[in-house]
């Protein structure tokens, strides 16, 4: 499933970006490749639901030297028969040591700090049985941080500074910020000004908020400190992801559903010029995004190919792979000297050696 913030964006249209694509020459396969099998975690025919084709991995996150795997487990009616589940694979054996499983289903997003995983679990679209999971990597244990039901709308995404929490929460067409304290679920008021969220990054003390507005799509600074909004700074396309490069740039996945395919761009955001610049241009607008492994991660889910960029200016592409083409790719992340690609589309994990 699409991350959710993406499906919920609005479609803009902004004839004056003109963007073309620029994309590498077409590219070689690894020289070595495994896979680690997931096939048995897809759903059945539980409650009169025919099964999944996959298991519907969404994310990879190290921890301790093993791969916790995230896996929706959505039904074929992209419902969850089954609940989600978080599986922790050994590396070096390839074989699962433990799966934990979640309160709530359809994790879309996810944050880490330290040992904890926070998921946003949408759950039913529209039916707020889902909210903000926490998932302990070093115990092996998931709670529920808060509910949909208390944050007032679905849970679509999760940053955490401190002890709060601060969750995209959707209520078509709106999706806004709403704090909430982490150990005791209480929640604020949301976010004033704010509700049409595409995507939120924590950095230094502020949350930062991509507005998927149509015509303006734009990035605002939220003081966590003083509560109030700063530093509104233009943006070509609506706000898919937003992550934090190591030498603490902004990078913005951004996108455009349309005719055609939509658009789609990546742009490095300076906070202290306010200054963008591109990354690479895309014609189609299904794309997800990943910072770590000393590069930017990039997933054409339409094509498969999956690229990493990296270098002193992560520009250059040192991995550009074709990881299956109707695969859907979601995350990856580098396991000594394999990289593990997570497909949604796919019943199995695969590793590039």
């Amino acid at each position: 499933m699409k991350n959710i913030l993406a499906i919920a964006a609005l479609t803009s249209v902004l004839a004056a970006c003109n963007l073309g694509e620029s994309v590498a020459d077409a590219p070689a396969l690894a020289s070595t490749r495994d896979s680690v099998d997931l096939s048995g975690w897809k759903t059945d025919s539980a409650n009169g639901k025919s099964f999944a084709k996959t298991p519907s991995m969404s994310a990879i996150i190290p921890y301790g030297g093993k791969a916790f795997v995230v896996l929706q487990r959505l039904d074929s009616a992209w419902t969850n028969s089954h609940r989600s589940v978080v599986v922790v694979i050994d590396p070096t054996t390839r074989h699962t040591e433990a799966s934990i499983a979640l309160p709530v289903s359809n994790p879309t997003s996810y944050t880490v700090i330290g040992s904890m995983l926070y998921l946003a679990c949408t759950g039913g679209y529209g039916v707020n049985d889902g909210g903000v999971v926490a998932v302990d990597m070093a115990a092996r244990t998931a709670k529920l941080s808060v509910s949909d039901a208390d944050l007032g709308g679905d849970a679509a995404g999760i940053q955490v500074s401190g002890t709060k929490g601060y969750a995209s929460v959707m209520s078509w067409p709106k999706i806004w910020v709403r704090p909430f304290d982490l150990a005791s679920g209480k929640v604020d008021s949301t976010i004033p000004g704010i509700d049409s969220v595409g995507a939120t990054l924590v950095v230094d003390g502020a949350l930062w908020i991509g507005l998927a507005r149509s015509a303006q799509p734009s990035l605002v600074r939220y003081d966590l400190a003083t509560r109030t909004l700063h530093d509104t700074i233009a943006l070509r396309l609506e706000p898919r992801d937003l992550r934090l490069t190591s030498d603490g740039r902004i990078v913005a996945l951004q996108g455009q559903y349309g005719v055609g395919g939509g658009l789609g761009a990546v742009d490095f955001v300076d906070r202290s010029t306010k200054a963008l610049t591109n990354l690479r241009t895309m014609s189609t607008s299904d794309w997800a995004m990943q910072v770590r492994d000393g590069g930017i991660y990039l997933f054409d889910r339409t094509s498969g190919v999956a690229t990493l960029y990296g270098g002193s200016k992560l520009t250059t592409p040192i991995l550009d792979e074709n990881v299956g083409a109707g695969s859907n790719p979601y995350d990856a992340a580098k396991f000594g000297t394999e990289t593990w690609v997570v497909r949604f589309g796919a019943n199995s994990l695969l590793i590039l050696k």
